[in-house]
């Protein structure tokens, strides 16, 4: 086997209920139009009060599509908006190796 190429080391997850199948189409459809290498699988969110199903995705910079930290991040927020709106959600997290963030859409929809 001989390495083909290295990149630097950079990746984006996002953490968000709904329907996993629901998400997987979107992200085919999302790939056409970004050079991006993105995987996703379900997951179950268990936090006091309750439990919800959903997945996580991970983007990476991949080396054979290589991309800026900031431009993967930009794609990260937009996927994941798109997300929300596809999955019916109110809200979900971003997070990558040096900072989590959560977005909610509750003061948006008065609650």
């Amino acid at each position: 086997m001989t390495k083909q190429s290295c990149c630097e080391t950079s990746w984006f997850k996002i953490y968000m209920a709904g329907d996993y199948f629901v998400a997987k189409q979107h992200i085919r459809e999302f790939c056409i139009f970004n050079n991006v290498c993105i995987n996703i699988y379900k997951t179950d969110y268990i936090y006091r009060g309750g439990e919800e199903s959903g997945f996580c995705v991970e983007i990476i910079n991949y080396p054979k599509y290589p991309e800026k930290e900031q431009t993967l991040q930009t794609l990260a927020i937009i996927l994941a908006e798109e997300l929300l709106i596809k999955c019916c959600q109110k809200s979900y997290t971003v997070a990558s190796a040096n900072e989590t963030c959560y977005y909610s859409r509750e003061d948006e929809l008065g609650r």
